[in-house]
């Protein structure tokens, strides 16, 4: 049986083998264009935001290689490090939202899109939809003890105040998605339990989800739409509406301010927080919309710069710290940031601009050692006390800083 000869290879045409070098040459400049950016970092990046913990470069031992521990470290490490990783989580979220109207990416803070491009953090349509439980035993326990501190405050000269920020999601729930279904208000939950007991021991409180509901028709900015918290003028109206419970309860003061004028601006502070947590290079046809920012007539001079205050609270207090700052009465405000930093505002620097917002101006003290935690220097010629906490957060009610603050009180008492 012949044996048939082999046949030479027809040439590969000229425009086949010019093809065939450019795909090798790109391939290999694929592969080689990651370890060139990792070593000079000569490509501008894009750049991520939310908080990132970078893991520490992992340390060669002869154990941890034998028993796998080094290389899945070093995977680990590598991936917080890599190169392109920016442009890369930009072009993955781009591709989830601009394709299936999803925003972010698993881990990290939840951001739901609702109708026409509303974000909500997640988290809060959780709370809105479950609706946390909350004892009317420890509601009534909480407003007690908040009524307690109101009282020995007062015998001090300072005012004390129970601001209840509101949710997005309970304020502004025809945005959500249509899958969404929120249950019926109803006069037994949490957040109106521990409402109802703080007024019943008349201690001052300000329910700022009634308000807003209230105000939904004749203002339109009660939260962006790109942020998860109340707007600067929104948390503006609140702060009005606290100020005018202070000054009825405390005459010969003045806390309401002249109404301000409105300059509108992009979205400043945290009223784009969830959209530059998204990590989107376009967001929705036009982007994110300008917002209104008070801007208050000073007060009269003998009123400028006078009050102190002490404010805890989550990051809701922030935006209420700023439209305090706006108004021209406090020289000093410091801030317990869910009582476990320290955040000081020295007012007087701080011009309230439309382009500018208190927060970014906050000295960082440095964490609180709360259990030894010297209330004295805090409270020493302050003339407000304010306590803001978020409906999210009503169970962990002052994060025990109204304990502490009674602890102090009782062991000097006027």
């Amino acid at each position: 049986m012949s044996e048939t000869p082999l046949q030479p290879a027809p040439p590969i045409p000229p425009g086949r083998l010019w093809l065939q070098r450019m795909l090798t040459a790109l391939f290999a400049l694929l592969l080689g264009l990651p370890l060139f950016q990792q070593v000079t970092r000569a490509i501008p990046e894009s750049s991520l935001a939310g908080v990132e913990f970078r893991l520490p470069k992992p340390v060669f031992s002869w154990p941890a290689w034998f028993d796998g521990r080094y290389a899945a470290n070093v995977e680990k490490w590598l991936q917080g490090v890599v190169a392109f990783r920016g442009t890369l989580v930009h072009l993955a979220c781009q591709a989830n939202y601009s394709l299936f109207n999803r925003v972010g990416l698993s881990g990290g803070t939840e951001i739901t899109c609702g109708r026409k491009h509303w974000l909500y953090e997640t988290a809060y349509i959780k709370s809105a939809v479950r609706q946390p439980d909350f004892s009317a035993e420890k509601a009534a326990r909480l407003a007690k003890r908040a009524a307690k501190l109101s009282q020995k405050l007062a015998a001090r000269g300072i005012a004390f105040a129970v601001v209840i920020a509101p949710s997005k999601a309970e304020v502004l729930p025809e945005h959500l998605p249509a899958s969404v279904k929120l249950p019926p208000r109803s006069s037994d939950t949490a957040y109106a339990r521990i409402t109802r007991e703080l007024e019943k021991q008349n201690v001052p409180v300000l329910d700022v989800r009634s308000l807003f509901i209230g105000l939904k028709k004749t203002e339109p900015h009660l939260f962006p739409k790109t942020g998860t918290h109340w707007s600067a003028y929104s948390a503006w109206l609140a702060w009005q509406q606290v100020a005018g419970v202070l000054e009825a309860r405390q005459p010969g003061t003045r806390f309401v301010s002249p109404p301000p004028a409105l300059v509108m601006s992009p979205p400043l502070g945290s009223d784009d927080d969830l959209l530059r947590l998204s990590n989107l290079w376009r967001f929705e046809p036009g982007g994110p919309k300008p917002l209104p920012y008070p801007v208050v007539p000073p007060p009269p001079p003998e009123w400028r710069d006078r009050y102190q205050a002490v404010v805890v609270g989550d990051s809701f207090c922030l935006t209420m710290v700023d439209a305090m700052a706006r108004s021209g009465l406090f020289r000093q405000i410091d801030v317990l940031y869910y009582f476990q930093r320290r955040f000081t505002y020295p007012v007087p620097s701080f011009e309230a601009a439309p382009d500018r917002l208190l927060a970014d101006t906050g000295i960082d003290m440095g964490s609180l050692d709360v259990a030894h935690l010297d209330w004295k220097p805090l409270l020493d010629n302050r003339q407000l006390v304010l306590l803001v906490i978020n409906e999210l957060h009503l169970k962990n009610m002052g994060w025990g800083s109204i304990g502490s603050m009674l602890a102090a009180l009782d062991k000097t008492a006027p």
